[in-house]
Parts: structure tokens; C-alpha cells; sequence
């Protein structure tokens, strides 16, 4: 579970994510785009990698208006 998921868990509608390489391990990265000239969040994105084949990519991205990156990544 990332951020606040586990909140949101009986909700969700689960779905398995298979490589092209048909692996289903990933390794998982947070990480934000900012607004322009400041330290505020805009954009939150979660990358993957492969652990079978090393393809990385971005899995899934969304507007988020996070406030401070700092304190919103530390909360990650």
C-alpha cells in the first residue's frame, strides 16, 4: 500500500499488471512534478520496474494537488 490506500482498499477494484516479458514483479517509485517556481505538488506519478527484464515505465500518473513536495513524498 502507497499514501492513504489502505483507506481506500475495500473500494478498490484490484487488477494483475503483467510485463511485456509476462513477469508480474515490479519495483515501485513515487515521484511529482511541481508548479513553476515553487516547491508545490502538481502532478503525482508511480513508476515501475521490472525485476524480471529491468523495462521501466510509468505506471499510472494524476493531477494532485499535494501542497509541499517534501512533506508529501515524506507521507509516501
Amino acid at each position: 500500500m502507497m499514501g492513504d490506500s489502505a483507506e481506500y482498499i475495500e473500494n478498490a477494484k484490484l487488477e494483475e499488471h503483467l510485463c511485456i516479458c509476462d513477469n508480474q514483479k515490479f519495483e515501485l517509485e513515487s515521484a511529482v512534478a511541481l508548479y513553476d517556481g515553487s516547491n508545490d505538488v502538481r502532478w503525482y506519478y508511480i513508476g515501475c520496474l521490472c525485476t524480471n527484464c529491468s523495462l521501466i515505465g510509468v505506471f499510472v500518473d494524476w493531477k494532485c494537488e499535494g501542497g509541499n513536495a517534501t512533506e508529501f513524498l515524506a507521507r509516501i
